[in-house]
């Protein structure tokens, strides 16, 4: 099969799939989710499952990944993290590991308003302690597989200075070479530990008002936990911003390659690089780099 095949991803395909590899749910029905995240298409399996596979190659080890580990993670959270009850294998018809999980029950907070997800600040910083406590020896280390989330923002400094080059026109360019400087000098001291790798609104799931679980670990790994707190600027506002940093307690060092990480890959890098990005969009990674700058 072509290494840049990309297969479209059906609930037809889905169904020979479990047909061909898990025979005793064929009987199930198969129908797509509301919303599937960017880098997996999920399906319900019945009502108890669901079935995820990676949409492109670039995304291909996520089920692999979470296979291995998550069940390792689990008894040391509190909030539910996903479920994988059995491994799908690479076949004729699609070329990659997909899974089958445990379903979770729940609404995700993207449909929440920017006011109702300032409550996420301290259940957030509740899960983020209890992850990064866990002992993170053998684990994965940052890599292109997980877009070296867990790794210095220094990986990320070449795009980087190609993007000043490019964005001046967007947002203060001295602000963000100040931010960005104090984030790639700054060095990581403590041990490696275990982080998410993608900490948005779309793998926060509520249940009753409250936050029943954080799914998509597809780029968790071992290393510096500073990726895991873009969303003091994505997600809350100053006063929530605040109570979230005060409830982890982190030095001053992981705050400044927290910035970094969130001026790049919130921010500049879409300026810069994205040709389709819209003025709505624009306007999204402006108002992050000024929530970063005012900080």
């Amino acid at each position: 099969m072509n290494e840049e095949f990309t297969p479209e991803i059906t609930v037809s395909l889905v169904k020979r799939l479990i047909e061909d590899q898990f025979p005793q749910w064929s009987s199930l029905e198969i129908r797509p989710v509301k919303k599937s995240g960017f880098d997996n298409v999920t399906f319900h399996l019945g009502d108890e499952l669901s079935v995820r596979l990676p949409r492109l190659k670039s995304f291909s080890t996520q089920p692999l990944r979470e296979h291995q580990w998550l069940h390792k993670l689990a008894p040391h959270l509190s909030i539910q993290i996903p479920e994988v009850i059995a491994l799908g294998k690479p076949s004729a018809e699609y070329p990659w590991h997909w899974s089958v999980c445990r379903w979770i029950e729940g609404t995700s907070f993207n449909s929440f308003t920017r006011k109702e997800l300032q409550q996420l600040a301290v259940p957030l910083a509740d899960f983020l302690k209890e992850l990064h406590a866990i002992d993170g020896a053998g684990g994965l280390e940052p890599g292109e597989e997980n877009f070296f989330h867990g790794a210095s923002p220094k990986v990320n400094d070449a795009k980087v200075q190609e993007a000043f080059e490019k964005i001046d026109r967007y947002i203060d360019i001295n602000a963000a070479k100040e931010i960005w400087s104090r984030a790639v000098s700054s060095e990581i001291v403590k041990k490696p530990v275990w982080f998410h790798g993608d900490m948005n609104t779309g793998n926060f799931i509520e249940k009753d008002g409250k936050l029943a679980a954080v799914i998509d670990f597809g780029t968790m790994g071992v290393g510096d936990p500073a990726c895991d707190l873009k969303i003091a600027w994505t997600l809350f506002d100053k006063p929530a911003r605040d109570l979230f940093k005060d409830h982890l307690g982190y030095d001053t060092g992981i705050w400044d390659r927290a910035k970094g990480w969130a001026l790049y890959n919130n921010s500049i890098y879409g300026l810069a690089f994205n040709k389709d990005l819209t003025p709505e969009g624009i306007q999204r990674c402006q108002k992050i780099a000024e929530k970063i700058f005012e900080d």
